[in-house]
């Protein structure tokens, strides 16, 4: 595969300022989608909630399209855009709080040294 950009170790680390990025945008639209709500709720019920569903539903392959058909291709930007464009959808929905976080990050290391082993010991060092 090697270094399609010529980045730096540095640079390259850099990019990862977008997963950044996104969930800023995230947090402001995830503002934004709330304050749609208390506006709707009365006349729409539960589906107030979707208006930035809709956006989000054309968001969300468009940014995998972008990832997908700019890796490797042109300008280094293409997949940082699709990369925003994709986790600015992604993120406002998740939760690092939730119960079903907390618990596969604490099953997680119980069965690692096993998938390590079966995928052939490539994957970590557990030594």
């Amino acid at each position: 595969m090697g270094n399609v950009y010529g980045f730096t170790a540095g640079q390259s680390g850099a990019t990862f300022a977008t997963i950044v990025i996104a969930a800023i945008l995230g947090g402001f639209t995830n503002l934004l989608q709330e304050r749609l709500y208390a506006k709707n709720v009365a006349k729409r019920g539960s589906e107030a909630r979707l208006y930035l569903c809709m956006v989000g539903g054309l968001l969300f392959p468009s940014g995998i399209m972008i990832f997908a058909f700019s890796q490797g291709r042109g300008h280094w930007m293409g997949p940082c855009i699709g990369l925003v464009c994709v986790s600015s959808v992604l993120l406002p929905h998740s939760s690092a709080t939730s119960p079903a976080s907390v618990l596969t990050s604490g099953i997680f290391p119980a069965f690692l040294r096993h998938l390590s082993h079966v995928l052939g010991g490539f994957l970590v060092s557990c030594g």
